[in-house]
């Protein structure tokens, strides 16, 4: 077939079918039959046939005429089967007799027999009853090229009948049941009350027969077993021979004197008084020749502008047969055939073949390699009568999913058209219009793109390709196809070369309506995707245009943020994907508020890494990519593409140190250099740089918060510090330290946790104003000193400090002291304790004198300090004790 951008011509002439006839059957009495179903020896020398030429045979049924009748219609006759042989070879398989093509080619040799039923049906015909089977061989003949032979074929019936008849007397005494039971190996067949005859009197009143092939002897013998039920029960069994073309009768009745079964067994004749007189000379078979003259419908373009682009030429495109072009036709058989197409001197077409003989209606589908199955139903349920608009047809056909491209055509063994029609009983030529299925898709290679592609694939959102039902029903075809067929269709270059010229070229699809495809294209080394969201198609023989391809994928965008030394810089993006041969492009970004972030442009390929002023970094979210470039037909082209941000990585380090700190780290000097009260240098690490923090366009902050002390502030610097926190209170918990940096609608938190443990404590003397209070006996807070007793006897005399420290277990504590025992007796002690652990005791052993026990003790807190005691052991006369210096401090 070729396609062409003009008007179709596509007919089609035939040759009248060849008819053969079956002459009259006349009723011709014969004296035997045969009985069985071997084939008889020839009675002729079987020689080779002489040549291929044709002859027929005149083929007349005859049977015996006996007293009884049995009338076989002419209609039963039509449907007698004929089988053919030739020697002890098949030449016609079992035809129905209306049906058979008595064309044969010449030879001798040749036997036919006749039957009304196969030995098979003659026994599970009936629901098992089985029928009665006429059978019979002719003797053997020869055909002759260009002649017609007369055949006589002998009937008779070829097999045996059992029926039973019931006297009144069974069923009046066996009320409850009674039956005869014939067992002919697994066949079983039950003669009761509701099938078996009865006689009332003389009376008698047939019932069922059962009917029995004969062995190769004429005879068969099969078992009866009679069981009565009633008063009494009795059972008897036998066994019966039979015998071809009789009935054989069992009669049974009961003699109650002698308590048992009466049993008789008639035997009648089955015969045939004619089979048939067929005097209608008219009856003819016909071989199903048929000739098929064909219009197509051409393809026509979409009159809708596709997604804006130019459509085809109103003409379309149009097609012409070639010789050789095969179709196939469907007829209520479901059988397919093949009709090839010639060209007639007349310069038309038509397509020749054969379908079922006597079959009329019939569907036919061009490509015949594409067509699957179909089948046909006749306007009236048979063969004949009703218009061709009323038959029924359903083909099915594959599309398939490679297909190798024509430049400005299709291969024509992907045009999928199908016709309806009924073939006239004279003979004449059929005329039928094709209709195109598939639709087509068109598309333009530019010349920039010539020999650079290999292949193209069309992905749609829905099946486009594989197995397509189509209906037939009225005058134009429907057709339906599985969402589980292929979405997908590959189109390759044309045969024999391997990349795509410029021009125009199909695709042959489904007829489906497409919301959307993508085409792809195959390059050395590189794949190149166009998309399209706009819905279109949807109609059998319209050609839908796609417009030029272009190599360009559709472009895929992504941001990532960037860090130097640890720190946030901005968001770059990446927009991969681009137009070629140096045209020009631009695209804006935008924000979920519909805020304007970047603006790009450039010429060549669509990427970028670059940052901008005013929006040098984006922040997490949703954006719209919108590009702008100029395809190969010089047309604008705009698209839009989603651009998700991710969440940046971002850290913050707060610092900040006390006393305590100092000490954990080891430096107990350093630690002793603190102020015991004093939270020193808070600070943060960010990392956002300066730059961006800077930025106006970013909102951003620091909140902290330190002993219930909240503060906000925006500096604009990633290591902002703080004035030290000063007259933190002693306490046995640790302090958080927290701040939250915040960086356009980001958010993180970092703490650090101190102790305020009231070191280092320097109490020169100590005083009511540091902390000391009386506890115990007679204590005077002098300028100098504090001193414990003198002129008092009870004892001990003790002052002590309860408010500056909160000193936790395992802490090295040094204690820096002096202090003077006055005129004191021997055995004067004092003592200075952390908690209950004493840290040092100073004692006298001389009498009257002064002593001065100054120095420096460290212990390690045993437990949680929180009181800090000196005590003096006596205070009577002028003895007492005298405290100057009591400085606590971090041990090393």
């Amino acid at each position: 077939m070729k396609l062409h951008n003009n008007i179709l011509r596509w007919v089609c002439s035939c040759t009248t079918a060849a008819r053969l006839a079956i002459a009259a059957i006349a009723v011709i009495a014969i004296p035997t039959a045969c009985t069985t179903d071997s084939l008889p020896a020839a009675t002729e020398t079987v020689t080779s046939t002489p040549s291929d030429s044709l002859g027929t045979i005149d083929l007349t049924l005859t049977a015996a005429t006996r007293a009884t009748t049995t009338h076989i219609t002419q209609e039963e006759a039509n449907n007698f089967l004929v089988t053919i042989y030739k020697g002890s070879d098949l030449v016609r398989t079992a035809t129905r007799l209306a049906d058979l093509n008595t064309s044969l080619p010449a030879g001798y040799g040749y036997r036919v027999m006749a039957e009304n039923c196969t030995r098979e049906d003659a026994v599970t015909a009936n629901d098992g009853w089985g029928q009665k089977r006429f059978a019979g061989y002719s003797t053997s003949f020869a055909v002759k090229a260009g002649q017609t032979t007369a055949v006589n074929v002998g009937c008779s019936v070829a097999n045996a009948a059992i029926e039973v008849v019931f006297d009144q007397s069974v069923a009046e005494f066996f009320t409850t049941s009674y039956s005869v039971t014939v067992t002919d190996g697994d066949r079983v067949i039950t003669f009761d009350s509701t099938t078996a005859g009865s006689q009332q009197g003389d009376v008698v009143t047939d019932g069922r027969t059962a009917y029995f092939n004969l062995d190769d002897d004429g005879t068969h013998q099969v078992e009866y077993t009679i069981h009565a039920v009633g008063p009494k029960t009795l059972t008897r069994t036998g066994t019966l021979t039979l015998s071809q073309a009789k009935i054989s009768r069992i009669n049974l009745n009961y003699e109650r004197s002698l308590f048992d079964f009466v049993i008789t067994l008639d035997e009648q004749e089955m015969v045939i008084d004619e089979v048939v007189n067929i005097t209608d000379a008219d009856i003819t078979t016909e071989d199903g020749t048929t000739d098929i003259i064909a219009t197509h419908a051409p393809y026509t373009a979409d009159p809708t502008d596709i997604d804006t682009r130019a459509v085809l030429n109103p003409d379309g495109l149009t097609m012409s047969w070639e010789d050789g072009d095969a179709i196939a036709v469907f007829d209520a058989t479901t059988a397919k055939h093949s009709f090839t197409a010639s060209t007639a001197s007349d310069g038309r077409t038509r397509f020749a073949g054969k379908v079922t003989p006597r079959s009329q209606a019939f569907a036919a589908i061009y490509p015949y390699d594409l067509a699957v199955s179909g089948s046909v139903s006749s306007p009236t349920g048979s063969e004949g009568g009703g218009t061709s608009a009323d038959i029924g047809a359903a083909i099915a056909a594959t599309i398939p999913t490679t297909q190798n491209a024509v430049a400005s055509n299709i291969a024509s063994a992907l045009n999928i058209s199908v016709a309806k029609g009924q073939r006239n009983i004279d003979g004449s030529p059929v005329a039928v219009t094709f209709h195109n299925i598939p639709q087509l898709l068109r598309f333009t290679i530019p010349a920039y793109a010539e020999d650079k592609i290999k292949s193209i694939q069309l992905t749609a959102t829905t099946a486009i390709a594989g197995r397509v039902n189509i209906s037939l029903s009225g005058d134009t075809p429907s057709t339906s196809i599985a969402t589980t067929e292929s979405h997908a269709i590959t189109i390759l270059p044309p045969q024999r070369v391997s990349t795509f010229e410029a021009g125009t070229y199909y695709i042959a699809a489904a007829p489906v309506a497409l919301s959307g495809f993508t085409l792809t294209y195959t390059c050395d080394g590189k794949t190149y995707t166009q998309t399209s969201t706009t819905a279109f198609g949807g109609q059998s023989g319209r050609i839908y245009d796609l417009g030029s391809i272009d190599l360009v994928s559709a472009p895929t965008v992504s941001a990532k943020h960037v860090y130097a030394d640890g720190l946030l810089q901005g968001t770059t993006l990446n927009l991969d994907g681009a137009p070629i041969e140096g045209r020009a492009w631009s695209a804006t970004v935008t924000n979920a508020a519909g805020t304007v972030v970047r603006t790009l442009s450039g010429t060549g390929d669509l990427s970028s890494d670059e940052t901008d002023a005013t929006w040098p970094y984006l922040p997490k979210g949703s954006y719209t990519v919108s590009y702008t470039y100029t395809n190969s037909d010089g047309k604008a082209i705009t698209a839009a593409l989603p651009l998700n941000v991710a969440t940046p990585t971002l850290t913050l380090t707060v610092d900040g140190y006390t006393a305590h700190t100092k000490y954990e780290q080891g430096d107990a000097d350093a630690a002793n250099a603190c102020d015991r009260l004093t939270f020193y240098a808070p600070s943060a690490r960010f990392s956002v740089a300066d730059a961006l923090l800077k930025n106006a366009t970013y909102s951003h902050s620091y909140v902290r918060t330190f002993n219930g002390k909240s503060a906000t502030t925006n500096e604009t610097t990633n290591i902002p510090a703080w004035a030290d926190y000063t007259g933190v209170p002693v306490s046995g918990s640790l302090y958080t330290f927290a701040v939250t940096a915040s960086f356009a609608g980001e958010s993180v938190t970092a703490s650090k946790t101190v102790r305020i443990t009231g070191l280092p404590a320097d109490f020169n003397p100590p005083t009511k104003a540091t902390g000391w209070s009386n506890d115990k006996g007679t204590t005077d807070f002098e300028s100098s000193y504090v001193r414990l007793g003198n002129f008092s006897w009870s004892q001990p005399h003790r002052i002590k400090n309860t408010s500056w420290f909160n000193i936790p277990s395992g802490v090295k504590l040094t204690l820096d002291y002096n202090i003077v025992l006055h005129r004191a007796a021997v055995n004067t002690t004092a003592n200075v304790k952390a908690g209950s652990q004493e840290i040092v005791t100073v004692t006298n052993s001389s009498y009257g004198q002064d002593v001065t026990n100054a120095g420096t003790k460290t212990i390690t807190t045993n437990a949680a300090v929180t009181t800090v005691t000196c005590e003096g052991s006596y205070g009577s006369g002028d003895t007492h004790t005298k405290v100057y210096t009591l400085n606590f401090k971090y041990g090393k």
